[in-house]
């Protein structure tokens, strides 16, 4: 059995297969970029709200029991200082 040589309408198949991959390729790499980035970002916001529950609980239980009222002051610069010291 004989190859055939390829003719001139197939001569520049090879090229155009290369570039559809390679564009399909890099829709697919930004794609899972994309998701992973987006993992991140929702792990660590729910990261900050468990600090700020925690934070929140801690200034609770021990204003509650230093003098029976809680101040609003203090739970909010308790927080600050707790969201801050994550996010870093």
């Amino acid at each position: 059995m004989k190859m055939r040589r390829p003719t001139r309408l197939q001569r520049g198949q090879a090229i155009v297969l290369v570039a559809l991959s390679v564009i399909a390729l890099t829709g697919m790499v930004a794609l899972s970029i994309d998701v992973g980035n987006s993992f991140t970002q929702r792990r660590l916001f729910q990261t900050a709200a468990d600090s700020a529950a925690r934070a929140v609980d801690a200034v609770l239980k021990a204003q509650t029991y230093a003098d029976g009222n809680v101040s609003p002051q203090l739970i909010a610069s308790k927080l600050i200082r707790e969201l801050a010291a994550t996010l870093r």
